[in-house]
């Protein structure tokens, strides 16, 4: 089980900006966010000068790895989140999946996508009326990472 559900959908704009929170190793684990439980794999928030962040720190995720929510939100017609290379690196890409089953199954809805050198906004159209989860998979040249923050779900 990668970590505890919540058992209601949150029925507003769901925004994580991964201001809150600890988590400083890429091992697998949960972490207690703002909106909720999250899923990281391979991943961590970052808080150094070579993170790309809005604030004091930002998701980053090597390839390989993954963000994903273990919560769902009532519905989305789009989601908005801030990416961007972490350091120096320049060989990973991202993709965003969905769940309408608590997490059971995924598609793909958007991706793969390229990061600069500095943050940019990514808008990505999902039009899901039911209650929806979302997950970000990174994959690419072994050893590159990612920044992603200001991650906004839209109803």
């Amino acid at each position: 089980m990668k970590g505890a559900e919540d058992s209601d959908p949150i029925e507003n704009d769901a925004m994580e900006n991964f201001e809150s929170g600890s988590k400083g190793a890429y091992a697998a684990g949960t972490v207690s966010l703002s909106s909720g439980s999250w899923y990281f794999d391979n991943a961590l928030l970052g808080d150094l000068s070579s993170d790309k962040k809005n604030g004091t720190q930002a998701a980053r995720i090597r390839v390989e790895g993954s963000i994903e929510m273990n919560f769902d939100v009532d519905s989305a017609s789009s989601i908005s989140l801030s990416h961007a290379n972490f350091g120096n690196d320049s060989g990973a890409k991202w993709s965003i999946q969905k769940s309408t089953n608590g997490g059971a199954s995924w598609s793909t809805i958007g991706g793969p996508y390229h990061s600069g050198s500095s943050l940019a906004t990514k808008d990505i159209t999902v039009n899901e009326g039911n209650p929806v989860r979302f997950r970000l998979l990174v994959e690419g040249v072994s050893g590159e990472r990612i920044n992603i923050d200001n991650w906004e779900i839209h109803p």
